[in-house]
């Protein structure tokens, strides 16, 4: 299910993968509430929308970066195609889009297991 209200993060603990480039754009993850991730785009800061993630529906996300099989999480949809992905938060609808590189520095990052 998702939690589009709730939680809070805090603002301070947003983080990019080491695998970022310096244009600022990236796929941003904040674990700072107990039992929570969050994933927004760096490049929106504030003003991105944030997919709410509980703990395992995170583990079944970055499975599903992982494997390149993506839809069985609950809380996004990944729309993939050559210029990158279109994540649909469900079910506020708001969409997250990611350019290949981004998204490939975040693959990089969750096979690295940085975000675990």
């Amino acid at each position: 299910m998702n939690h589009p209200a709730g939680p809070a993060f805090d603002p301070a603990r947003w983080r990019k993968s080491s695998y970022s480039g310096s244009d600022g754009g990236c796929v941003e993850i904040n674990s700072s509430t107990p039992g929570w991730v969050g994933l927004r785009h760096s490049k929106h800061g504030d003003a991105s929308p944030v997919a709410r993630f509980t703990s395992a529906q995170w583990r079944t996300f970055q499975t599903e970066v992982r494997t390149r099989l993506t839809g069985a999480n609950g809380i996004v949809e990944v729309d993939e195609h050559t210029g990158g992905w279109d994540v649909r938060v469900l079910p506020t609808g708001a969409v997250l889009q990611f350019s290949a590189f981004e998204i490939e520095c975040f693959r990089k990052a969750v096979t690295a297991r940085e975000f675990d």
